[in-house]
């Protein structure tokens, strides 16, 4: 539970933003550590043989999905749209996933 409340940490990469918060802007494809390429790297940690990388891979991953669901339900402009489908299809498959599974 604890590495999965941890993986909030890639949200500090709102710091180097300018401005640090803007409310009219999706971090999806903004931020570094919210873009398709990070995303391929976290999905990438699921197929490692270590139970606390995989959690750390999904709990990622659910973080950029549940981004990505915020931008949607706000009307929000993604900088990045083949990020959108790539998290959204990612939140779906680990949503169907049992956690004891991995």
């Amino acid at each position: 539970m604890l590495i999965m409340v941890g993986t909030m940490a890639i949200d500090i990469d709102h710091l180097l933003a300018d401005p640090i918060y803007a409310p009219d802007r999706c971090g999806i494809g903004f931020h570094p550590l919210h873009t398709l390429w990070a995303g391929i790297v976290y999905a990438g940690l699921l197929i490692v043989p270590f139970w606390k990388v995989r959690a750390v891979g999904v709990g990622c991953l659910w973080h950029l999905c549940t981004d990505a669901i915020d931008c949607l339900l706000g009307g929000l402009m993604y900088h990045d749209i083949s990020a959108q489908a790539f998290f959204c299809k990612f939140g779906a498959i680990m949503e169907a996933m049992s956690f004891t599974a991995i």
